[in-house]
């Protein structure tokens, strides 16, 4: 009788040892994990960090120039990214990619991007991402003007919270890189869509390009809404050929994605870089207007493609001086007001519309004595 309950109490003691030893397992696969290495040094060319061929126990990598260290996955879920470049006029291009089959990779963060002809600061900066992959990889998408290269770390746990603010955090939803040193043809959409992270395409458009940017160059801005609705240009901007600093205003127009896309001419050899940085919702860019001043008889355009027209101001009426407003592109077909040209009436009057416009917005203003109006519009 005691062997028996000797045996039955040794039995016990086994599953009991065994259940703790699962728990034990269980408790280190979703327990704190981190990883902290160096994944580029002095790096001078474009690179995606490899896999690696080993991830447990981690395998020691020192990286040189050309050949960066894969990312050791552990099961972390956040992911930080920080580079540190060693020349003065850097200009770089990273991102945070995740993979589930080690071959097809996609960002997992927005850009971290240093350019300083935009950016007054040390050509330093970081990233962050977060999501469990099986693969998790850093893209050194551009690099240029760096002959000593640049060097990037990455850390990764399971146990941390990512702030979206802070200095850590180079670039955001908000100011998104839309190329860096690059050249394009006519006709070429470049960077595919990009997200307008307050579904509204208000905001500025920052280009430089190293050599002049090439005669009769001209960008348009295109929404790229859910189908079956097509894309419609929202503006088209003519790009002066000069290699100073150059900014557009894009009107507030509701939409999810957007896309770049040249209009005509090039920037083939111009080494063009281009941000485009959204405005926040209750700021004043976002909810000032557009405006113009037209004081003589003309066909004005003041937008190509969608916008709000939201009020005519008259300066001084002029004598028998008529307008005409049409949502159109030839000051033609449909019209907003005035199918039949009507008299601007006396100064200070305000003409209110608040209405949206599709295909652009045309003003035709014809007389006797031409006045002054403001047109106000986004």
């Amino acid at each position: 009788m005691s062997r028996l309950l000797l045996r039955l109490a040794g039995a016990a003691a086994l599953a009991a040892l065994s259940a703790f030893s699962a728990l034990a397992q269980h408790l280190g696969d979703v327990s704190p994990s981190t990883v902290v290495q160096q994944v580029f040094a002095g790096q001078t060319t474009p690179a995606l960090s490899p896999i690696p061929t080993s991830s447990l126990p981690p395998k020691v990598c020192i990286p040189t120039n050309g050949s960066p260290c894969g990312i050791t996955n552990l099961g972390q879920t956040f992911h930080y990214f920080t580079y540190v470049t060693s020349s003065a006029g850097c200009v770089v291009d990273f991102a945070i990619q995740g993979s589930y089959d080690g071959i097809k990779f996609f960002n997992i963060s927005a850009d971290a991007n240093f350019n300083p002809s935009f950016v007054i600061a040390g050509a330093t900066g970081g990233i962050s991402a977060q999501g469990f992959f099986p693969v998790i990889a850093v893209n050194l998408a551009s690099i240029s003007n760096c002959p000593s290269g640049v060097s990037g770390f990455y850390s990764g746990t399971s146990s941390a919270l990512i702030s979206t603010f802070g200095v850590f955090q180079q670039s955001t939803g908000i100011r998104q890189s839309l190329f860096q040193n690059a050249n394009f043809s006519l006709g070429a959409a470049f960077n595919g869509t990009s997200a307008a992270p307050f579904n509204t395409t208000g905001g500025k458009i920052y280009l430089i390009c190293t050599v002049t940017c090439g005669a009769g160059a001209q960008f348009s801005i295109l929404t790229v809404p859910s189908p079956p609705m097509t894309a419609q240009t929202i503006a088209t901007y003519s790009v002066a050929n000069v290699t100073t600093l150059q900014v557009f205003t894009v009107p507030s127009v509701t939409a999810q994605y957007v896309e770049v896309f040249i209009a005509s001419g090039s920037f083939a050899s111009s080494n063009a870089s281009m941000y485009y940085e959204f405005d926040v919702p209750g700021t004043p860019g976002a909810t000032s207007n557009l405006y113009r001043e037209i004081n003589s008889n003309t066909s004005t355009q003041l937008r190509t493609g969608e916008g709000i027209l939201d009020r005519v101001v008259v300066n001084n009426a002029g004598s028998a001086w008529t307008l005409q407003i049409f949502d159109s592109l030839a000051c033609n077909s449909t019209a907003i007001a005035g199918a039949t040209a009507f008299t601007i009436p006396v100064a200070g009057s305000v003409l209110s519309y608040n209405v949206q416009f599709n295909t652009g917005l045309c003003l035709l203003t014809a007389g006797t004595t031409p006045g002054s109006l403001t047109v106000s519009f986004r």
